[in-house]
């Protein structure tokens, strides 16, 4: 698969399975106007960082290099027992 069309099969499963919440939309607005260079994790890539940490049994989170914390949040979802530190 060729960048172009994985470019474009990430983005269809973002808008019609995941989407992003208000504080994703805030993140990535902040790293836009930050100039920060687009090279954050996609909505569903961040569900999936979330899925997997949940699939064995995490209960804490630590992400180094955090940008704009895009995947930070995104990973975080709704799970409110994963403390990040």
């Amino acid at each position: 698969m060729n960048l172009e069309t994985w470019t474009k099969v990430d983005e269809y499963i973002d808008q019609m399975l995941v989407g992003e919440d208000e504080a994703l939309k805030a993140a990535r607005r902040a790293s836009e106007e930050a100039g920060l260079p687009a090279i954050a994790v996609t909505a569903s890539q961040g569900k999936l960082l979330m899925l997997t940490a949940q699939m064995i049994g995490a209960t804490k989170t630590l992400e180094i290099g955090t940008l704009g914390g895009y995947s930070t949040i995104g990973s975080r979802g709704d799970w409110q027992r994963v403390e990040s530190w």
